[in-house]
C-alpha cells in the first residue's frame, strides 16, 4: 500500500507489515505546521485500525528529520 497526503506533506508506504511514514517538506526542514500535524493525525488514526500495519517507521525527506513546530504559524 502506498499513499500521499493531498498536498504531499506525508508519504505512507506499507510492505510486509512495515509502514513507513515519511515527512516530506524538506524546504521547511519538515517542520510541524498545522497542516502537517493534521495529516499526521489522520494517518496515524488510519494506521491504528489497519491490519496490514504491524510496525510504523517515521522517516523524513531531506537532510533534517524535523525542526519542530513551525514557529511562523504562531504569529
Amino acid at each position: 500500500m502506498s499513499a500521499e497526503s493531498p498536498d504531499n506533506l506525508v508519504h505512507v508506504y506499507t510492505e510486509k507489515g512495515i509502514t513507513t511514514v515519511t515527512l516530506n517538506h524538506p524546504e521547511k526542514r519538515n517542520s510541524l505546521s498545522l497542516s502537517m500535524l493534521k495529516v499526521l493525525s489522520s494517518v496515524f488514526s488510519d494506521l491504528e485500525t489497519n491490519p496490514d500495519c504491524r510496525v510504523v517507521v517515521v522517516a523524513a525527506a531531506g537532510h533534517v528529520f524535523c525542526a519542530g513546530h513551525d514557529l511562523k504559524e504562531l504569529k
